[in-house]
C-alpha cells in the first residue's frame, strides 16, 4: 500500500497493488529450479573429476602392482618389476619400490640356491661315481676336476696332507 495524500500531513487515501501469490510462485520455483539445476551440474562434474583423479592416482597404481605381483606369483619374467614411471610420487610408489628392491633380492637369493643347488648335485655325481674309480690317483683327478668345474677356474692343485703309502 502507498499512502494518498492530499495536502501537506493529511491522507486523502492509500492504493493497494496486488499480484496473485500463483504468480510469485511461479517464479520463485524457475528459479529455484535453474538455480537447483545448476547446483546438480557442479556436482555432477566434481564426481566425475574426483571419479578420474582416484582412477589415475589409487586405481591404476594399485592394478599395476596387483599384476606385478601375480607375475610373482606365476614365475613369470615379463612384469616381475614395476617400471619407474608407473609409480606415483606417493605413498603408494613408496610401496611399489619396496616391492621392486624385495623381489629383487629374493631373485638374488634364488639364483644363490640355483648355483648351490648345481654345486652340490655335481659334488654328489663325483662322491657317487668315486666307488667307480680304481686308483687313489683316478679318484684325486676326478675330484680336481669337479671342482675346477664348479669354481669356473683355469686350473687347481690338490696338496695331500698325509698322502698315502707310495703316492708322489
Amino acid at each position: 500500500s502507498v499512502p494518498v495524500r492530499r495536502g501537506p500531513g493529511r491522507p486523502a487515501g492509500a492504493v493497494h497493488l496486488a499480484v496473485p501469490l500463483a504468480a510469485v510462485d511461479a517464479v520463485i520455483r524457475e528459479r529455484l529450479m535453474i538455480l537447483l539445476g545448476g547446483a546438480a551440474l557442479v556436482c555432477a562434474l566434481l564426481v566425475l573429476a574426483l571419479a578420474r583423479w582416484t582412477d589415475r592416482v589409487l586405481v591404476r597404481p594399485i592394478r599395476v602392482l596387483i599384476e606385478a605381483n601375480r607375475a610373482v606369483a606365476q614365475g613369470r619374467i615379463e612384469g616381475l618389476f614395476i617400471a619407474e614411471a608407473q609409480m606415483p610420487a606417493h605413498e603408494l610408489g613408496d610401496v611399489m619400490r619396496t616391492r621392486n628392491l624385495a623381489v629383487a633380492g629374493l631373485r638374488a637369493k634364488d639364483d644363490e640356491l640355483n648355483r648351490r643347488l648345481r654345486e652340490l648335485s655335481e659334488l654328489y655325481g663325483s662322491a657317487a661315481s668315486l666307488g667307480e674309480q680304481t686308483s687313489f690317483d683316478d679318484v684325486v683327478d676326478r675330484i680336481l676336476g669337479k671342482v675346477i668345474e664348479i669354481a669356473g677356474v683355469d686350473a687347481g692343485q690338490i696338496r695331500l696332507l698325509d698322502p698315502p703309502a707310495g703316492a708322489p
